[in-house]
């Protein structure tokens, strides 16, 4: 008994005590998410048609979920998406978009702006059941094995399953055309075939429609054109591409049926040449399509991980930080002789606790949404807190900071930003030095341009490989635990700050990192 209880398959959640709302301008379209939807018993399922309608039932019901497109009138998607995220009543409900567009810029405003799901049309019942579940579950899987540490990419290359080949319906009465047909397509492509159009329509309904149409203009009870003509006013079936197969003599028929929405046509006798290439390349267009929805659907996947990885870091580790800072005044009794490394360990401390709670601020600079609130920094005070905290680093590996900041040279800026930017810098400066060498810090006035640059010097050489890219995220050289984030985040903060970041670097002489700001005046 336990066994077959074991071997079932679990059931699919049902929503009966959730209501959504669909917004959508078609009524083809609004229908078929309500028929697929209802299989979901939610307990009451709104349509609105456009985002303005959208906002007059969220005033009268509590929605749990939204299905909404992008292009309508009046309001559209984007700006009901953004109204909602603004509005602190609604901002928690569940958005799914619903759309034709796959501009890659439109979808990361979307996701900027906090959809749930995005999901291109068309689309399979399938696919939007699935985008449903994903809406109302927090967890998600792929965030298991970062926060366990750092997958093994080969290993899960060589263990993914490959994708299945695509499938082609071919429609036909006549068993030897059917036949050609099969002979010429098989081993390429999975194929299915029927003689009559009810079993082609029966075939293109079920959950895995077929991806290529291959149809025969005449045939008894009903045509090519019928069958046609269904599919296309259908929306779960309207993408699915369709070939006609016809005799010469059917040229208005080809036309008709070109006319209903079908993609192309081959004249019987059909040449094995003509048929493989035009089905080779239909079958592409495919595939573009579905690598186009597989990568929409990985941005919204992996901004939904960053979200969660930067929730559970600033979760976990504000905990052994409170340790830290709590045991700080027992520490300071009983060792009274290091005043200066106790003071050290507290003010880094408390950076760091503000860096964590500073982190949405950076994430909007990579956004371009930062609103910095510049005051004067003192540069000076500030790489000297930063060098003195590098001691036990430096000597490890047998580095010499030397560094010439005078308190005269400050500039407009940020305190966090500036400890961010110049840590990140020294930092990988250090570990960019050859053994036994200096890392040198400088300033420098520039009167004409009412400047001040800071130079961070060391004899390391940045590779000719990546100069570039030096700036760019997740670049990195040698360093086994380096995340190629330090010189990105770098260049952000300097230029959050009105300022510019660059770099010389050459075998002989070394390498200089270049930060200007505006000097204060």
């Amino acid at each position: 008994m336990n066994s077959l209880l074991l071997n079932q398959e679990p059931k699919e959640p049902t929503y009966n005590s959730k209501r959504v709302l669909i917004v959508d301008d078609f009524e083809s379209i609004t229908k078929t998410l309500v028929t697929i939807l209802e299989t979901l018993e939610f307990k009451k399922i709104h349509r609105a048609k456009n985002g303005r309608e959208a906002l007059s039932v969220l005033k009268d019901y509590n929605v749990d979920l939204i299905i909404s497109d992008w292009n309508m009138p009046k309001m559209d998607g984007l700006e009901l998406l953004k109204t909602i995220r603004r509005d602190k009543d609604l901002a928690h409900i569940p958005f799914v978009m619903v759309t034709g567009n796959i501009d890659q810029s439109d979808v990361m405003t979307a996701i900027s702006e906090g959809v749930t799901g995005y999901l291109v049309k068309p689309f399979s019942h399938t696919m939007l059941i699935n985008r449903v579940h994903k809406a109302f579950k927090a967890p998600i899987p792929q965030l298991i094995e970062e926060v366990n540490g750092p997958a093994d990419l080969s290993r899960r290359v060589n263990t993914a399953p490959q994708p299945a080949p695509n499938s082609i319906l071919l429609v036909d009465d006549e068993p030897n055309n059917l036949m050609v047909l099969g002979e010429l397509l098989k081993g390429d492509y999975k194929l299915q075939a029927c003689r009559s159009g009810k079993k082609a329509l029966e075939i293109c309904g079920k959950d895995t429609p077929p991806d290529l149409i291959l149809l025969d203009i005449m045939m008894p009870e009903m045509s090519g054109l019928e069958v046609c003509e269904i599919l296309k006013k259908n929306p779960l079936t309207e993408h699915i591409p369709i070939i006609f197969v016809s005799a010469l003599s059917q040229t208005d028929d080809v036309l008709k049926g070109l006319a209903l929405g079908a993609v192309d046509y081959i004249t019987k006798p059909v040449t094995p040449e003509i048929v493989k290439a035009r089905v080779k390349n239909h079958i592409k267009i495919v595939q573009q399509r579905m690598t186009m929805q597989q990568q929409i659907e990985a941005m919204v996947e992996n901004t939904r991980i960053r979200d969660d990885m930067h929730r559970i870091f600033r979760h976990d580790l504000s905990n052994p930080l409170t340790a830290i800072i709590a045991n700080l005044p027992v520490l300071e009794e009983k060792a009274s002789h290091c005043v200066d490394e106790l003071d050290m360990i507290r003010e880094s401390s408390l950076m760091i606790q503000k860096m964590m709670s500073s982190q949405q601020t950076l994430m909007k600079l990579e956004e371009n949404k930062g609103a910095i609130q510049l005051e004067p920094i003192d540069a000076h005070s500030l790489i000297n807190k930063l060098c003195f905290g590098l001691q036990a680093k430096c000597e490890k590996s047998n580095i010499f900071i030397q560094y010439s900041v005078p308190p005269e040279h400050q500039y407009m800026g940020d305190s966090l930003l500036s400890y961010t930017m110049f840590s990140n810098l020294i930092n990988n400066a250090v570990e960019a030095a050859p053994s036994g060498s200096s890392v040198k810090i400088s300033s420098i006035l520039d009167a004409e341009s009412n400047t001040v640059r800071f130079n961070i010097h060391n004899l390391g050489e940045i590779p000719p490989s990546i100069h570039s890219t030096f700036f760019n995220k997740f670049v990195t050289n040698g360093k086994v635990t380096g995340t190629g984030i330090g010189t990105y985040s770098a260049r952000l903060a300097a230029e959050a700050q009105n300022g510019e970041i660059s770099f010389k670097t050459s075998y002989e002489e070394g390498t200089t990192l270049m930060i200007v700001f505006p000097l204060l005046e």
